[in-house]
């Protein structure tokens, strides 16, 4: 199958903001190259990671972001509107490529995926490496396939977080954009009863279901199974029939605004609601929706330019 690739040659101070443009124009995912960053792993690298050959051989020597899009997209507006918004946002020079690939020659990054830790006590592994964890260590495989969320971007990191913190054996939660399906799993090594993971794009949702069945989770419904994860296509409005105890959105600053005047339909009291994705700037935006619908923060981590926040109805702090 045939993508469309844009990739947006940045430079460190604008890097986040070229990755949310591309989030804003609805890829699912960004990919980021930060030179930087892959340094600094490589000169204090963490117990967990393992850095192959290949990569400390060819670091990069260029910010970028790189997204996919379906080959019947507009993207020639998708461009053009790309190209507005960096101007409208960004300080330094950027120049925007777009290619056609196939599935073959994106999946040529997976050289330079491998193990690494996404919070304390839990390692990310690609479903192609072969890794032995420590007695106390859990792991999450995956494969994101076209979905991206491989869990090394900050969004993920944060969200994963402030999941594994809030979740409590025997509690509902709810994966509000899902994508590979990260953040559903740490809740289920959080022993959640019921876990439901939605997502609009369908390469998300195939993505999830198969990182799923790699890490021996069952689907609910699959062979009369009702504790496993439930995978729907759709958004908010299609779970508006049920409650959870703790719902994660790890999406942009955007659209967790205009979520905000229905997220209290979907939340028992006293719950949950953690948003992830929020750029630093847009943070009071996000703050002051929730709190126009009922809701106060009750923690707030950041990472870089990334921000991350759990909320409650005001009425249960």
């Amino acid at each position: 199958m045939d993508w469309y690739e844009i990739s947006i040659l940045t430079n460190k101070e604008d890097l986040d903001l070229a990755a949310e443009i591309l989030l804003e124009q609805g890829c699912g995912g960004v990919s980021i190259v930060d030179p930087d960053e892959v340094k600094n792993r490589l000169e204090n690298p963490e117990p967990l990671d393992y850095v192959g050959s290949d990569l400390t051989e060819n670091v990069p020597d260029h910010y970028s972001a790189k997204a996919y899009f379906y080959i019947d997209t507009d993207i020639d507006g998708i461009v053009s509107t790309i190209t507005k918004r960096i101007k409208e946002c960004c300080k330094g020079e950027n120049h925007v490529l777009v290619k056609m690939v196939n599935d073959e020659n994106w999946n040529s990054w997976k050289e330079y995926f491998k193990p690494f830790s996404l919070i304390e006590g839990i390692t990310v592994v690609p479903s192609w490496e072969e890794y032995t964890p420590m007695p106390d260590e859990k792991t999450i495989i995956i494969d994101p396939g076209m979905a991206f969320g491989t869990g090394t971007h900050e969004t993920t990191r944060l969200c994963s977080e402030l999941v594994y913190r809030y979740v409590s054996e025997g509690y509902s939660f709810l994966d509000l954009g899902t994508g590979t399906g990260i953040l559903s799993m740490v809740a289920k090594l959080k022993n959640a009863k019921t876990v439901t993971a939605v997502d609009i794009d369908d390469a998300a949702v195939r993505a999830a279901k198969e990182n799923f069945q790699l890490n021996g989770i069952a689907l609910r419904g699959q062979n009369g199974n009702e504790e496993g994860i439930e995978v729907i296509k759709g958004t908010l409005y299609s779970v508006t029939d049920r409650k959870f105890h703790v719902v994660a959105a790890n999406i942009i600053a955007e659209v967790l605004i205009d979520l905000a005047p229905d997220m209290g339909r979907i939340l028992t009291k006293p719950g949950f609601v953690i948003l992830s994705g929020i750029i630093e700037k847009k943070e009071e935006e996000v703050l002051n929706a929730y709190r126009e619908n009922g809701f106060e923060p009750v923690e707030r981590i950041g990472e870089n330019d990334w921000v991350a926040m759990v909320f409650q109805w005001r009425d249960f702090i």
